[in-house]
């Protein structure tokens, strides 16, 4: 389309629709985009009821209620300190290292309450956080870089200090 040209809405809707078709045609290649009633029949991953979060008395989250779908992309979309952050929060656990905070409802993976009795090193290898920027737990660097492997079960100190090395390296961090 070049600047200065007028079209009708029609022609303009129709270039949208040609475009987002030969979009998912190259991302998905032969695959049929799926319908409504397709993606309304996608098994719940997360399931949350109900959820309210307190930083002490403050109310940050009020009666939470959504179900994120397989094979589907939920996104967040709203101001700055609406709780966005907050919620994809909850759905780790990080949460609970934040004192005085308490969260009710429910949340569950795949069927499984998650703020119940769980295994949090086994929740965090299956849901996973990517921070805008670095967010390091409160703890040395070293007990950083190896909070993963250890989460694998590797114990061995020599192993621990190999990988750490290694990883800070790539990072351009050892110096």
């Amino acid at each position: 389309m070049t600047a200065g040209v007028a079209m009708e809405p029609t022609e303009l809707e129709e270039l949208m629709e040609a475009r987002a078709e030969a979009a998912h045609e190259r991302e998905v290649g032969d695959a049929t985009r799926p319908t409504a009633q397709d993606l309304a029949a996608s098994p719940t991953r997360i399931d949350v009821e109900g959820l309210d979060l307190f930083y002490g008395d403050h109310h940050a989250l009020k009666d939470v209620n959504i179900k994120i779908r397989d094979k589907q992309i939920t996104s967040f979309i709203g101001p700055s300190g609406c709780g966005k952050s907050t919620l994809l929060r909850c759905f780790n656990r990080m949460n609970d290292g934040i004192k005085d905070c308490r969260i009710e409802g429910k949340i569950a993976l795949d069927g499984q309450d998650i703020l119940g009795d769980c295994d949090i090193c086994r929740l965090r290898q299956r849901v996973g956080m990517v921070f805008q920027r670095p967010n390091p737990f409160p703890m040395s660097i070293y007990d950083n870089v190896a909070y993963g492997p250890r989460g694998m079960g590797v114990r061995d100190r020599a192993v621990l200090d190999e990988l750490v090395e290694d990883s800070l390296r790539r990072a351009a961090l050892w110096d």
